[in-house]
């Protein structure tokens, strides 16, 4: 399990986004209301954001956020106007490294994933990469499960799926038929920089918990997406389960229903 937040605006520096939101991603390290299956996310962290190329970029760290002393520098230096955020609770089995720190960037897209998927060692892991193209393949790093969903998000835009939205329900269709449909927690947030597009949902479990807010007064109108409350704004909505949805500015939202 881990704790996840996205933004899409305006730009803004790292430290809007990150660290100053009173039950910010960073105080939801140590401190996070609505964990379900872990008490702490000390076990790396990492945010994305588009650079100036238009290619996203990521910065991730296998130590616990409040242990990198470069954070207030950074914080202060960069600024986006899209940014996805993780704090990682680790997976038993799935080694803490830099290598499997999300988010995860490759060209113009970025994702990350809090939940995990049960049965890669059964045969999961193996029926996976055999969907995969070589192209597809050979960016991959890490052993986490959420990076596997990352390379199936890729190979179903690469299939030619029509949208970000169509890929991320082929990519939750192709974890579960991979997995046998073995327990898995599935909230997945992915950005090509032009929309946030993001699941709500789990198999054989209570979804994690998600909300997203399209018109926070600090935010200047920027969408933003977390899994837990970031303050007490009025603005933040739950977003339903079993459900994949799209956000574009300004105020854009697209809503796909899942089997639950």
């Amino acid at each position: 399990m881990c704790r996840l937040a996205a933004y899409l605006g305006d730009p803004i520096p790292l430290r809007r986004f990150l660290l100053d939101f009173p039950h910010s991603l960073y105080q939801q390290s140590w401190d996070p209301k609505e964990l379900a299956e872990a008490r702490l996310n000390a076990d790396g962290y990492g945010v994305a954001w588009r650079q100036q190329n238009g290619g996203m970029g990521a910065y991730t760290q296998p130590m616990a956020i409040w242990n990198d002393v470069n954070l207030p520098a950074l914080a202060d230096a960069l600024v986006s106007d899209v940014w996805l955020g993780n704090v990682r609770s680790a997976t038993p089995g799935q080694p803490v490294h830099a290598i499997n720190t999300q988010p995860f960037a490759v060209e113009r897209l970025a994702m990350t994933h809090n939940g995990y998927l049960s049965g890669l060692a059964s045969g999961g892991r193996g029926r996976m990469l055999a969907r995969l193209s070589d192209t597809v393949q050979s960016a991959l790093h890490g052993t986490t499960d959420s990076e596997y969903l990352f390379a199936l998000l890729r190979q179903a835009l690469l299939d030619g799926a029509s949208s970000p939205a169509v890929a991320l329900e082929a990519t939750l269709r192709a974890a579960a038929e991979c997995t046998g449909g073995e327990p898995a927690l599935l909230n997945i947030c992915l950005t090509d920089g032009e929309c946030l597009v993001f699941s709500r949902h789990a198999i054989e479990r209570p979804c994690p918990s998600l909300y997203m807010n399209l018109s926070h007064p600090r935010m200047n109108g920027g969408l933003l997406l977390a899994s837990e409350r970031l303050d007490d704004d009025a603005g933040w909505q739950t977003v339903p389960p079993h459900t994949i949805t799209t956000l574009r500015r300004p105020n854009q939202v697209e809503v796909l229903e899942l089997s639950a």
